[in-house]
């Protein structure tokens, strides 16, 4: 009986002493240990989970981009390819570039036949352009130069005004009647004068950002091909969206993608 009150004395007052220190170290190892495994698991699940949506996102992106670009180039009726949308790179007919040639500022004339008035003609329903907007890159913490803005450009005749030109030749179609009800204002006078109209857009859409250092040379982003064939080239940068991206791209390293597409004028 007094062995068994002694155990039981020895019992308690080593409950009442707590661990050693030996015992602490062991559990405080066993359980950063399994921490560190939890950490680790919620790491890999979570990367696994945002690179599938960054992904899926970037994949909605092109998708939308290539639909909106494949459907304006292929309902074009005549189109031109210019090294820029600077004035100097666009304000005469020699500027614009030959098949395999590329540029940064494609213009797409949307047009439509009308047989009402003697000759025929058509009507120029709406131009749209699209320009890698050089003049106002995306700058970086060190001014460095990261990426450049995709705009989209598109313009419509004024409800006053026939924006026309003959089917046969890019000269402007002329009215040999004197009371024909078209109005074609005194201002044009070639097909090139079309090509600044589109730039009245005051508020163009920024529909891609694309990497200035990508492997592609920003000043092929478009090429000409043949069999009216227009090839588009850009490391397109990931994003939710077809939006601007500086502030987000400020500070942080580029994640860009091929956008490779090729779409037939067909108009």
């Amino acid at each position: 009986m007094k062995v068994l009150l002694k155990h039981k004395a020895r019992a308690a007052r080593r409950l009442r002493r707590g661990f050693t220190l030996l015992e602490v170290l062991v559990a405080s190892s066993l359980l950063f240990a399994l921490m560190t495994m939890v950490g680790l698991f919620l790491i890999e699940v979570t990367s696994i989970y945002y690179g599938g949506t960054a992904r899926s996102a970037y994949a909605q992106q092109v998708t939308k981009l290539a639909e909106m670009i494949g459907s304006d180039v292929a309902s074009t009726h005549q189109y031109f390819l210019f090294p820029s949308y600077t004035e100097e790179d666009r304000d005469e007919l020699s500027d614009a570039v030959a098949n395999d040639q590329g540029g940064t500022f494609l213009v797409l004339i949307h047009a439509e036949p009308r047989y009402t008035t003697a000759p025929d003609h058509y009507a120029i329903t709406r131009i749209v352009a699209y320009a890698v907007d050089r003049d106002h890159p995306i700058l970086g913490d060190n001014n460095e130069v990261k990426a450049y803005r995709v705009l989209r450009y598109e313009v419509e005749p004024a409800s006053d005004e026939d924006w026309l030109r003959d089917p046969a030749d890019l000269a402007m179609f002329t009215p040999i009647d004197g009371n024909d009800p078209l109005n074609q204002p005194a201002r044009f006078t070639s097909i090139m004068d079309y090509v600044p109209e589109v730039l009245q857009d005051a508020d163009p859409r920024t529909v891609a950002t694309i990497d200035a250092n990508s492997a592609f040379s920003i000043e092929n982003a478009f090429i000409l091909r043949p069999n009216r064939l227009i090839t588009i080239t850009f490391g397109i940068i990931n994003s939710s969206g077809m939006g601007d991206q500086a502030e987000e791209l400020r500070g942080h390293d580029i994640v860009s993608n091929t956008f490779n597409y090729s779409f037939q004028a067909q108009g």
